[in-house]
């Protein structure tokens, strides 16, 4: 889209790359970090950037780049609204997809073939952890 605001000025949003930002998969308490692209720059080239997270603007938010620390299992819908002269464009919203850590147990067979180790207490899993049992030989 261009404005034209006299002989001297012209303005045009600039198009946002339809791939990003990228929807990232991760766990609890790991950072995830979403990036807009511009396809074309838009005239001026000046941006001042926010972005949202379920629809709430982040405070501070305010680079090309967002970092987030994953808080919670679940998902979040993340997106970013560029600004120049000429007005504003949205992103495409990204998925953060949060789970939890897969889970690795060592275990070691014992005098040649039988199963030297136990499992106590609660291993907690949902449909998005992994168990993953490592047999050894001792």
């Amino acid at each position: 889209m261009i404005f034209n605001f006299g002989p001297w000025e012209t303005k045009r949003l600039p198009v946002l790359d339809e791939n990003f930002p990228a929807d990232v998969k991760t766990t609890i308490g790991k950072a995830a970090t979403f990036t807009v692209v511009f396809a074309e720059e838009g005239k001026p080239d000046v941006y001042t950037y926010q972005w949202y997270v379920n629809g709430n603007a982040v405070a501070g938010a305010t680079a090309a780049s967002f970092t987030r620390t994953a808080p919670a299992i679940g998902t979040e819908n993340i997106y970013c609204v560029v600004t120049n002269k000429a007005g504003t464009v949205q992103s495409k919203t990204a998925i953060l997809n949060v789970a939890r850590e897969d889970i690795n147990i060592d275990a070691n067979f014992v005098d040649g073939g039988s199963w030297g180790g136990y499992i106590s207490g609660g291993i907690v899993a949902d449909y998005s952890s992994k168990i993953y049992i490592n047999l050894m030989e001792d």
